[in-house]
């Protein structure tokens, strides 16, 4: 099972400004690097300070790229219906030259309103402009020479600069929460981008399943099949189980309770009516979130227990949340995971 750090730049109440937060999780994702980390990722958010503060993903991953040597950088998501994708294409091969290769690309379409609002986009256009977009990104890589006439896109023959170092493209994931999305993932032949944040393993273990049922009959990209399930989720380690807690309470519950306030909002002004009543009722007793595996929190010992759970669903990637915790914390949760967590799925001969 690989390990990644996903960040979104959470300003906390001991980080005064958007630069000091920056500056840390550049210093998390260059330790992470050291500490054998698989991937470090960016999630896109636009207008949502302080909680969400990263909005140029790719601009933020040049910087990571330059201070680390092997660790892969990925896009977690590009929100793509909301970006030119030639311009798309061009900053994530400059990316994957900065990096050598290591570039890998996240996609999704987007689920706020808000956020919609901000680039004129109406969210019902959302899907065919995924798909224009998508389509478009792999032309600009895969061809000498690409053009492209769509409904949302135009582009006249072209050739793209610079071009990838990953040929014929990085590896394509895809940000999924609803079962459907993962039906979705899975015909397209991308990698999942699950989560944990309010859903249940059990609902996990389903969409896993209804991802992988989907990818045995999947029509890829330029025929390249990424059969992955990653899996995004909060996930705290310290010298004991009560530090972890009291690092990760309060953080914890804070951010569960404004993700399903988020999903509620969207889906009610997409016209579905969802009961969160028995979420809301989990994100408010942290022992219960941590119980039911919502928050993996504790020493190296009881989390490498947790994470075999999730390695036995079909799990093969944890993408692991670190905002809101302090930022020495987070630098502690690093080591230690490095050191006594992932050898134990990395080198099954480990203690």
């Amino acid at each position: 099972m690989n390990f990644g750090i996903l960040t979104e730049g959470y300003l906390t109440g001991g980080t005064a400004s958007f630069r000091e937060r920056y500056h840390e999780v550049l210093a998390e994702a260059k330790l992470a690097d050291q500490a054998g980390f698989d991937v470090f990722g960016t999630s896109e958010q636009h207008f949502t300070a302080p909680r969400f503060t990263i909005s140029a993903g790719e601009l933020f991953l040049a910087a990571v790229a330059v201070l680390t040597e092997r660790i892969h950088l990925r896009t977690s998501t590009t929100l793509l219906p909301f970006h030119q994708p030639v311009r798309v294409a061009e900053q994530i091969a400059t990316l994957d030259n900065l990096s050598g290769g290591r570039v890998e690309f996240g996609s999704g379409k987007g689920n706020s309103t808000y956020t919609a609002g901000g680039f004129n986009v109406d969210l019902a256009e959302r899907d065919r402009r995924w798909e224009e977009g998508m389509e478009l990104v792999i032309r600009a890589w895969t061809q000498d020479e690409f053009s492209f006439d769509g409904k949302y896109y135009q582009v006249p023959s072209r050739r793209l600069s610079p071009t990838l170092v990953q040929k014929p493209h990085p590896p394509l994931w895809y940000a999924a929460i609803s079962p459907a999305s993962h039906e979705l993932a899975g015909r397209k032949g991308l990698g999942v981008m699950s989560l944990t944040i309010a859903v249940t393993l059990s609902q996990l273990e389903k969409r896993i399943k209804t991802y992988r049922d989907a990818i045995r009959h999947a029509e890829p990209y330029a025929g390249i099949v990424n059969n992955s399930v990653s899996v995004f989720c909060l996930a705290h380690c310290a010298e004991s189980n009560e530090q972890a807690r009291s690092d990760a309470e309060a953080p914890m519950l804070n951010y569960l309770k404004e993700a399903v306030d988020l999903y509620e909002t969207t889906l009610k002004a997409a016209g579905t009516n969802v009961d969160f009543s028995k979420i809301r009722a989990t994100i408010s007793d942290f022992a219960l979130c941590v119980e039911t595996g919502m928050a993996l929190v504790g020493d190296p010992d009881t989390l490498a227990q947790k994470l075999k759970q999730y390695e036995s669903m079909g799990v093969d990637e944890v993408m692991i949340r670190m905002d809101g915790i302090s930022h020495p914390a987070n630098l502690k949760s690093i080591e230690l995971f490095g050191k006594h967590v992932i050898p134990r799925f990395k080198n099954r001969g480990a203690a």
